[in-house]
């Protein structure tokens, strides 16, 4: 969902590509410390406004962007994205801040 917006947005985030894969069924991934510092940095400067520009619930729903919710309460869902953008930013910013790496896990 927040993938759909950077590239729209043409914010050179790819969340699933970036880091190193550590298990081979490309389920889970790393990121250095260096990597969240700079990741940190991205979207800091991204302001939500920017990403927001690019919400079209009609479009993401057609392109089945997951999850697919974007039809069911439009309004709604531009709330959530906004609240779930703030909870990463500041994610990346605490572990920034301290020096960590990061995993993530992806689930199929």
């Amino acid at each position: 969902m927040h993938q759909f917006l950077f590239d729209e947005a043409e914010v050179s985030l790819e969340f699933v590509m970036d880091g190193f894969q550590i298990r081979d069924d490309g389920t889970l991934f790393g990121w250095t410390a260096e990597q969240i510092g700079s990741v940190a940095r991205e979207l800091r400067a991204t302001p939500w406004e920017r990403l927001a520009a690019h919400y079209d619930p009609e479009r993401m729903a057609k392109e089945d962007v997951y999850p697919n919710m974007w039809t069911f309460d439009p309004d709604g869902q531009v709330d959530w994205l906004e609240s779930a953008c703030e909870e990463l930013v500041a994610f990346f910013s605490v572990v920034a801040e301290r020096g960590y790496g990061a995993f993530m896990n992806l689930s199929f």
